[in-house]
């Protein structure tokens, strides 16, 4: 995956939760503040401290001019994925579901798999962690968004996209 792109997937994931026809608030647009979009860790990891402050407000000037075509383009790759194997494998998947994750939950972790208490199986999409004391089967919903899926731990509020892979 390129450097632009990695860069832009915060951004891209923000697009994608965005009501259809929501225009970016006339602060963000055209550029984009990468320090108020990403974590300290992920914004250093990204190496965006190491840019001059006009290397870093270029690229967010970039980013803004261009987001429209990777929400687009991360729309169609995203489609052409299913979020998922296909609904003919599983059926109609409805738009909200409440269950309990099976066991010790301490968080996620890049590409960590959630076994749910009704049998389904979830695997994180996007990158990015949190971490929690451990909580013992916590309840947790997955809700259907326009182009994927999140998981919510509802008393934490913290929240990632996973797919459905079993």
């Amino acid at each position: 995956m390129n450097r632009t792109f990695r860069l832009a997937l915060p951004l891209v994931a923000l697009a994608l939760l965005a009501p259809a026809g929501a225009t970016p608030p006339p602060s963000t647009a055209p550029g984009i503040r990468l320090s108020r979009l990403m974590s300290e860790h992920a914004y250093g990891a990204a190496g965006l401290a190491r840019l001059t402050p006009g290397e870093r407000r270029s690229l967010e000037l970039w980013i803004g001019r261009h987001l429209k075509t990777l929400v687009v383009a991360a729309r169609k790759a995203h489609t052409a994925a299913h979020f998922g194997l296909p609904h003919h494998v599983f059926g109609a998947m409805p738009s909200r579901i409440v269950s309990h994750l099976v066991g010790v939950f301490t968080g996620w972790s890049g590409h960590t798999r959630f076994r749910l208490r009704n049998g389904e199986v979830w695997v994180q999409e996007g990158y990015g962690s949190w971490t929690t004391p451990p909580i013992h089967d916590p309840r947790v919903v997955i809700k259907k968004l326009l182009m994927g899926y999140v998981l919510r731990v509802p008393p934490h509020g913290a929240q990632t996209f996973v797919r459905r892979v079993h």
